[in-house]
């Protein structure tokens, strides 16, 4: 029955702890024989000889390995490969299924290989890859071999997953539901991030292939099969032997039938270096890779290389390669794109739906950017792959997260790089490419009113770079109309961010005249100003002169000084003179009032303000609030020239436009201009009916109306308590 085995194991594991070394060596085969009667259909019971410690040095002889009694209940044959065979099987000492992978050979070569497996193993802790728990000797029908376990790993190899997603029926369909092609490239991250941490500890692996790919049934990805992997920085007087013996191999070509138990890589998926100079490995093999396992996770196939004419006659399978025909092929490393892959399987496809009757389920199509990244990882010189897996991870993140033209854009910069007509059209094509996928994000956003400004950037950098593209082919007319295209994309956006930092100068200029901190205001203004030069929105240019004229003028009444009164003047006058240009009533006549007041601050200018306001006048036709505010000034002039008449008639009319308008600032500046005005022609009544519901009118004044009518009272020793 399921689980015999191992109570029996217990047993006679306790039977053996009360006998001696010598008392042991005698029952142990006789033990065996019992044992394996008693265990469940398929099992074995295999016994270990010596079995080494996690902290013992990794030698088979001497003082540090020590022998031991352990038992493993042999269940399944996983797998098998060039160096050993790996089984299911149960730990009895550890209580649990274990992966037990046994040497097929003890020779110098596998032994040296082993050894490297586990020391690069045990310095290895990222969780993605998987740990050694026991290594040692033990007893197997071959003889005497060294052995290894693992954690059993359950899932399936990336390879089975991706040649299963592609399987008709529910199967199929449950599994591209669950590894979407989103999903496949965060396997992809996975295994970057894996890597790269022992590319940090300076250990590369160097077989890097779906076969080795493991993923979970919760989502976690492992990293396989570390018998090539190599410490760059070793210092063992033995490290690199096998690289010299290949190497050596590859200069007799006499030996045509080395194949893939050379044991330098996978065909395939192996980089140019590995198998042309495997001494000068180093992390950006394990970068190209990394470019296979993608370039399988979009085709379904291994990297298809184009084989030079003159090795037809070697016949490449998928079973034995001619590692010398390879070799030369590896010359030239040119590898047909996953596109043009996928475009042949759908033809074929095709071809079959029209001759079976039945809809075969097309393979997905390959994004240009996601083939970019591929074809940058799977580059003959190291020095044109991605640096660092980290540098992979960030543009296989930046295609996940919908920024493919960025990926588009690099690649047609470095194609730009190298001035042949082939690269320049592919970064033409690539800029082209990238641009109509930013196109699309901008679309998107103007449509729901955003501006779009750092896509429209994005585009810019692209149209540069296609500049670039045609600089180098000496077309100057495209150059031409390329910048122009940009500066016509790139305008809009600069005017509407420019626009909104003007406005925020400008409420921040008032916000400072509120304060009465008039030469911060006066600063704000006139930064607004100069901005708005430059800017095609004149609106802002007349906002910004009218402000800055405001607190020129209070900033003169405060302190005298005559810079601030020609300052004020000057602006104002700039700033009715583009509002009529413009035929903005509104502005023009403010800024016509406001230039009559500060005239009229100065004595000796009196007499120019009357001009300004009689312009406004015939500007401001039949707009009650603007002939109310007009009428005032025109009051109040009257009133400084000592013409009481003439302050009252304009005084009634500004009570009169005022009260339609229902302009209540107009209409009480207004009563207090007629109460003074009233005052000196002796009409007492006139004066309390106009400046008694000043002394209730909340406003913003300086002074307030309150301060000016007590000032008033007093300086004409008059009785406050007439008004009430």
């Amino acid at each position: 029955m399921e689980g015999g085995g191992e109570y029996l194991l217990a047993k006679v594991e306790r039977l053996l702890a009360g006998l001696s070394e010598e008392e042991r060596k005698g029952v142990l085969p006789k033990l065996t024989q019992i044992v394996n009667s008693y265990l469940s259909k398929g099992e074995t019971v295999v016994l270990a000889r010596e079995r080494i410690g996690h902290q013992a040095d990794m030698q088979f002889e001497g003082t540090n390995a020590f022998s031991a009694t352990n038992f493993y209940v042999i269940r399944d044959k996983l797998g098998e490969g060039g160096m050993g065979k790996v089984y299911k099987a149960f730990d009895v000492q550890l209580e649990r299924h274990v992966a037990l992978k046994v040497l097929k050979n003890a020779d110098e070569e596998t032994v040296e290989r082993f050894v490297r497996e586990r020391k690069v193993t045990a310095e290895l802790d990222h969780p993605n890859f998987v740990r050694i728990l026991t290594i040692g000797f033990m007893d197997t029908p071959e003889g005497k071999q060294p052995f290894y376990t693992m954690p059993l790993i359950r899932g399936d190899t990336l390879e089975e997953l991706i040649s299963r997603r592609v399987l008709p029926g529910e199967k199929g369909e449950k599994l591209r539901n669950e590894f979407t092609p989103t999903r496949l490239l965060q396997v992809a991250q996975q295994i970057c991030q894996t890597l790269q941490s022992a590319h940090d500890k300076h250990i590369i692996h160097r077989d890097l292939k779906p076969a080795n790919i493991i993923v979970g049934p919760y989502g976690e990805t492992y990293v396989m099969d570390l018998g090539l992997a190599k410490r760059l920085k070793d210092s063992d007087k033995g490290s690199g032997r096998l690289e010299a013996h290949i190497e050596k191999q590859f200069k007799h070509k006499e030996e045509k039938n080395l194949t893939m138990d050379a044991g330098i890589g996978t065909p395939y998926y192996m980089a140019p270096e590995q198998i042309l100079t495997p001494q000068q490995v180093d992390h950006r093999t394990d970068i190209f890779g990394l470019g296979g396992i993608l370039y399988y996770i979009l085709t379904g196939q291994r990297p298809q290389y184009v084989l030079p004419p003159e090795l037809s006659k070697y016949g490449f399978t998928s079973d034995t390669v001619d590692y010398f025909a390879f070799s030369e092929t590896m010359k030239e490393c040119k590898i047909v794109s996953p596109s043009k892959i996928v475009t042949e399987q759908r033809e074929k496809l095709k071809k079959i739906h029209e001759l079976g009757g039945f809809s075969p389920r097309m393979p997905d199509s390959i994004d240009s950017a996601l083939e970019a990244v591929c074809m940058k990882a799977l580059a003959k010189k190291p020095e044109d792959r991605y640096q660092s897996c980290r540098e992979m991870w960030q543009e296989l993140q930046q295609f996940i997260e919908g920024n493919p033209e960025m990926i588009l854009e690099r690649e047609g910069k470095e194609l730009t790089k190298v001035m042949s007509k082939k690269n320049l059209d592919e970064a033409l094509e690539d800029f082209e490419m990238a641009e109509m996928r930013v196109q699309e994000s901008i679309n998107k956003l103007e449509k729901i009113g955003r501006m779009a400004f750092e896509e429209k950037l994005k585009m810019i950098d692209l149209q540069i770079g296609k500049s670039r593209v045609y600089d180098q082919r000496g077309q100057s007319s495209q150059i031409i109309k390329t910048i122009e295209n940009a500066k016509n994309l790139i305008e809009a956006p600069l005017n509407a961010a420019q626009k909104q930092y003007i406005r925020l100068l400008i409420m921040e200029g008032l916000a400072k005249f509120n304060q009465k901190n008039y030469g911060e205001a006066k600063e704000r203004q006139m930064k607004a100003i100069e901005m708005c030069r430059t800017h095609p929105d004149k609106k802002l240019l007349i906002s910004a002169y009218h402000n800055y004229g405001l607190a020129c003028t209070y900033e003169y009444t405060k302190n005298r000084d005559l810079a601030d009164f020609n300052k004020g003047r000057n602006a104002l006058t700039e700033c009715y003179k583009i509002a009529d240009l413009l035929g903005d009533v509104f502005s023009s006549v403010h800024a016509r009032t406001m230039l009559a007041s500060l005239l009229m601050e100065k004595t000796e200018c009196v007499d120019e303000a009357k001009l300004p306001l009689e312009e406004g006048l015939t500007i401001a036709g039949n707009d009650s609030s603007l002939l109310a505010e007009i009428h005032t000034n025109l009051s109040t002039y009257y009133l400084k020239r000592k013409d009481h008449v003439g302050a009252i008639n304009h005084g009634e009319l500004a009570v009169k436009f005022a009260t339609e308008a229902d302009a209540q600032v107009y209409l009480h500046e207004s009563k207090l201009i007629l109460g003074k005005a009233y005052h000196v022609m002796g009409d007492h009544s006139k004066r309390v009916e106009n400046l008694k519901p000043l002394l209730t009118f909340d406003y913003p004044r300086e002074p307030s109306f309150k301060e000016e009518i007590r000032e008033f009272y007093v300086k004409n020793d008059l009785d406050l308590k007439e008004l009430g």
